[in-house]
């Protein structure tokens, strides 16, 4: 039996079409809390940076401030 930490080749055939699809679906929601937790960290970032280092990336505090505030579940306001 292979360690749990290698990787199976064998394992997705062997679940059959709806487990399989149990496991994108995981692995998709997995991503997705992967780029909310992204999104969170660099907006909280911003907060932390100088008036200095944001005018070096084109946003006043005014900015940093408001993409910070948002969700982060967010992508852009309309």
């Amino acid at each position: 039996m292979s360690p749990p930490y290698e990787r199976n080749e064998e394992l997705v055939p062997q679940l059959g079409a709806g487990k399989a699809s149990l496991l994108a679906s995981a692995l998709m929601l997995l991503g997705h809390w992967r780029a909310f937790s992204r999104r969170l960290s660099s907006r909280r970032e911003l907060l932390r940076l100088s008036d200095e280092q944001l005018r070096d990336i084109g946003l006043t505090r005014a900015q940093a401030l408001g993409e910070a505030e948002r969700p982060f579940w967010t992508l852009w306001r309309d």
